[in-house]
Order: structure tokens, then C-alpha cells, then sequence
């Protein structure tokens, strides 16, 4: 098995077409087969490192990415969902890869839900958790919000302004309480009830390494967070009706953070996607069982490669 690597180790850089630059690390097994990560909001490419474990398990090298304006990748302004796979594809040129898989949950997961549009073709296989839908679409989204994503949306419809106030002040708070703001973020999850902080409470060594993936989001300052943010209340740019290439959907049925709806309209709406409704678990997946995420890709894949066979 691949000895784990630090956090943040052998971050790397690709200088896109139009001369930004995206970041990027590399978790898993290097001889495996590649899948592009999403991270969550806030999150960046260290979160990776979550999953390292169970992709040198299953045989997986997972490459993950900052989004614009978080970590070390360049700001876009006006950014959309559909920039995502463009970024991505153009990386996997870079690295020699005709064809890739992905993979995101939360923020990152209606990104890896639009590469099924944007980007079928060159799908290995396409695992997305917890996903925001298509706000276009879904009737109303807003009134399923709650807690700070009810606040931040409201914000946003009065004026993106805020959001981006918001989020400068807390990347200043990150900045000036530097390692306390590690260890808060580490245990704010842990603490109340249900089924996440559960998750939180029997994993204190990746709750302590998402204090510092968390951080990392806020390396640029706060405007990239903000836009990775709002891009979710937005129009993806096409109707799910338009997903061409097959998805794995994970949502647990007791979701706090991104409503168990957004997941089963998107699997009600897009034509090739198998939803797994995990029944009473909540945001943490991931968190709970990466292998889970991992053995659904390794049976995708392998029955590819029997059928082509």
C-alpha cells in the first residue's frame, strides 16, 4: 500500500489556456486509476487527503483541485459551472489523460454533476455526492435552505456585495487566529446531535486534517470562497434533462447542509442516473465511509471493462 503522504505535500501547478493557473495534489494510489476530486465550500484541493486511504485501497489516483480564487489556482472572475470541466479536461491533457473519472460532494458535487454535460465522452466514471441542483430548475429551492446556507442566499439576492464582504471578513478572522482557527473548525462539527456529528466525534484525525483544508480555502482572501458560494444558487448553464453521460448519486436522507431533495431531483431529472439514497445518514458521507464512494466506482469501472472485454 502507498505510505500516506502529508497534507499539502507535492501541491503542483498547470497554467490553463488563458494563462490562470490551477493547483493541484495527488492522493492515492499513482498507478491507479485517475478520478478528478471537487472539493466541498469552503474546502480546496488539500481535502484529498481524505480519501487517500481508501483510493490506495481500491486502486484509485485521485487528483485533486482548487477551484478559482481558492488555495493556489487563479481567480476567474464571473466564473460558471461549465468553466469547471474546461479546467479539468485541459489538466487531464496536461497529464497525458484521454479519460478520466470524477468525483465531488456538497459544493463540488453539482460540478462533478455537469461534467456528465459537459465532458461524457472522456467519463470513466462519475460519482457525485450530496450534490446542490440546478436552481434554474427546482422549484423554489430556496425554502429547503437552513442555517447559514438560508442566510448566505438571502444575502446573495440582496446583493453579491455582501457575500463578498462576508467572506473577506472571514478570511481575515482565518488569517489573524491562524492555528485556533484550525483547531475550532476541527471541533465545531463534533459537537450537537445527529448523524454527522457522530461522523465527526468517531473520526477526530480527519476532523483535525479539515481544520487546515478548510483554512487553505481562504489563502487568496475571501472572494474566491464567495464565488464558489453563490456559482451554487446559480444556473447551470444547460437542463438536467441535457446530462448525457452516467452518474452515481449519493444523498443521505437526513442531510442538514444540502437537502435530500436537490439529490433525488437531480436523480429524477438527468436520464442515466443511479441514485443511493443512504437512509439516515446525513452530509458527512465521505467522512463516514470513502469506501463506500470507492467500491461503487471500482464495480462501474470494472463492469466496463467486462462488457468491453
Amino acid at each position: 500500500m502507498t505510505p500516506p503522504r502529508p497534507v499539502g505535500s507535492e501541491t503542483a501547478t498547470h497554467r490553463l489556456p488563458d494563462g490562470r493557473t490551477l493547483a493541484f495534489c495527488e492522493f492515492g494510489d499513482p498507478d491507479g486509476d485517475p478520478v478528478f476530486h471537487a472539493h466541498g465550500v469552503p474546502s480546496s484541493r488539500l481535502e484529498g487527503a481524505l480519501l487517500h486511504d481508501a483510493a490506495c485501497r481500491h486502486g484509485f489516483r485521485v487528483i485533486s483541485t482548487d477551484r478559482p480564487g481558492i488555495g493556489r489556482s487563479t481567480y476567474l472572475p464571473g466564473r460558471k459551472f461549465l468553466d469547471y470541466p474546461k479546467d479539468i479536461a485541459s489538466l487531464a491533457d496536461a497529464l497525458g489523460l484521454a479519460r478520466f473519472g470524477v468525483m465531488g460532494t456538497s459544493g463540488g458535487g453539482a460540478h462533478t454533476a455537469v461534467c456528465a454535460y459537459a465532458l461524457p465522452e472522456r467519463l470513466t466514471v462519475n460519482v457525485t455526492v450530496c450534490p446542490f441542483t440546478n436552481f434554474a430548475e427546482f422549484p423554489a429551492p430556496e425554502t429547503l435552505l437552513s442555517g447559514a446556507e438560508a442566510v448566505t442566499w438571502r444575502l446573495a439576492r440582496i446583493s453579491p456585495a455582501l457575500v463578498f464582504a462576508m467572506c473577506g471578513s472571514m478570511a481575515l478572522a482565518v488569517r489573524g487566529l491562524g492555528t485556533r482557527y484550525e483547531q475550532w473548525a476541527a471541533t465545531a462539527a463534533t459537537k450537537g446531535q445527529g448523524p454527522d456529528a457522530e461522523v465527526a466525534r468517531a473520526n477526530p484525525e480527519k476532523m483535525a486534517m479539515m481544520g487546515r483544508v478548510t483554512a487553505e480555502a481562504f489563502a487568496q482572501g475571501g472572494r474566491g470562497v464567495a464565488v464558489d458560494t453563490m456559482i451554487q444558487y446559480s444556473d447551470w448553464g444547460f437542463r438536467l434533462a441535457d446530462l448525457r453521460g452516467r452518474i452515481h448519486l449519493f444523498h443521505g436522507t437526513e442531510d442538514k447542509l444540502v437537502p435530500f431533495e436537490f439529490g433525488r431531483y437531480i436523480a429524477d431529472h438527468a436520464p442515466n442516473c443511479e441514485f443511493h439514497a443512504l437512509e439516515g445518514w446525513g452530509h458527512f458521507i465521505t467522512l463516514k465511509s470513502p469506501d463506500l464512494i470507492f467500491e461503487t466506482a471500482r464495480r462501474e469501472l470494472d463492469g466496463q471493462r467486462q462488457g468491453s472485454g
